[in-house]
């Protein structure tokens, strides 16, 4: 099926073979409307359309500009030493060009400086793809559209990918319809008058998450490009926090909070990029606490005439006391009644093997 008005007619036709053999009047499939898939695209498309950005008109530009001209390409590879070239759009399936999109945006430099080396040397062609192009170079903020195209297109796609089955999905579509609305509307921010005391400025939870996301991205610890998702988990946290009440009201200060966010977010596959960035954050040094407390054991473990691997040893012991929760519960084996008992040996050996390598080294 081609469009909407072959679906209705294929649909017509169904209903009225479907009365003709049952021979029962109102005994019909229920209409639940015109493919979905279509009316995403045409949605998106309206919304690009009411934005005037014409990103469209650009992506295909990008492609017109080095397509059928070999000579054209290689001078682009020779010059810039990019061997990408724009992928070509599709003015009918919207929400697909999200690869064409990034393509362009991660060749728009490259392409940048190949016009202004035509321009210099006189052989820019007359034609409506490069002047498209040198417009979109006078445009400040053509790769903030382009970003913005690629971060709401990535939230519908995954809607189009679920839904293009055989399997009977309409129960679920609702919730999802509402879900990814949702998260359209919190991309738009209003200007709305809050009551706040003077120098003081609003804040949200949200808005906390997203400055926490922005310096992982700036010092290139993450994709710029997941930040969008990394922020929707976080929005979908945020609307399943009262399932998740009876976690939160358990946690305790001694579980840590790896162990803690592991138990909320760590299983869930849609939670799966917001627990990616809470590893790389938990493995950050949070204070000084443990190398101070560090130091302060490592005195009082000390003595005259003590050596390194003596302190060490000492360490491994105290440490392991700590982590059994007290000499009351440290189990003693029969390897450790044998260890004890050879230890005075085997430091007469050491002792020996030591004067052994001082002759080596002094012959």
């Amino acid at each position: 099926m081609d469009g909407p008005n072959v679906n209705w007619k294929v649909f017509r036709l169904l209903q009225s073979s479907i009365q003709n053999q049952l021979e029962i009047q109102g005994q019909e499939l229920i209409n639940i409307g015109s493919c979905g898939l279509h009316v995403f695209h045409n949605s998106f498309h309206a919304g690009h359309a009411a934005s005037g950005w014409d990103l469209g008109h650009f992506f295909s530009s990008l492609s017109w500009l080095f397509k059928d001209t070999p000579a054209w390409r290689e001078d682009f590879t020779e010059l810039t030493g990019c061997t990408d070239s724009p992928l070509e759009h599709c003015p009918h399936r919207w929400i697909e060009n999200v690869p064409v999109a990034e393509r362009g945006l991660h060749i728009w430099e490259d392409v940048k400086a190949f016009v202004t080396n035509v321009r210099k040397e006189k052989k820019a062609p007359k034609t409506k793809s490069h002047e498209c192009v040198e417009q979109a170079m006078d445009d400040p903020v053509i790769k903030v559209k382009i970003e913005c195209f690629i971060s709401l297109a990535k939230i519908l796609q995954p809607l189009l990918v679920k839904y293009q089955t055989n399997t009977p999905m309409l129960p679920f579509l609702a919730v999802d319809l509402f879900r990814h609305m949702k998260s359209l509307l919190g991309r738009v921010q209003l200007a709305v008058a809050r009551s706040t005391s003077p120098g003081q400025q609003p804040r949200s939870s949200c808005c906390t998450v997203q400055k926490g996301i922005k310096a992982p991205c700036e010092h290139q610890r993450v994709e710029e490009g997941d930040g969008d998702a990394f922020t929707n988990a976080f929005k979908l946290l945020l609307d399943h926090a009262t399932d998740k009440k009876a976690l939160f009201e358990s946690f305790k200060a001694t579980e840590g909070f790896d162990s803690f966010w592991h138990r909320v977010i760590g299983k869930e596959e849609q939670l799966s990029n917001l627990w990616g960035v809470m590893k790389k954050l938990l493995l950050l040094s949070h204070g000084q606490a443990q190398v101070e407390r560090g130091f302060s054991l490592n005195k009082e473990a000390m003595s005259i005439n003590l050596k390194e691997h003596s302190l060490v040893a000492r360490r491994c012991i105290i440490d392991y006391v700590h982590a059994v929760g007290g000499l009351e519960n440290v189990e003693i084996t029969p390897n450790m009644v044998a260890a004890a008992s050879c230890a005075r040996m085997k430091y007469r050996k050491y002792l020996e093997e030591q004067q052994e390598n001082k002759k080596k080294r002094n012959l």
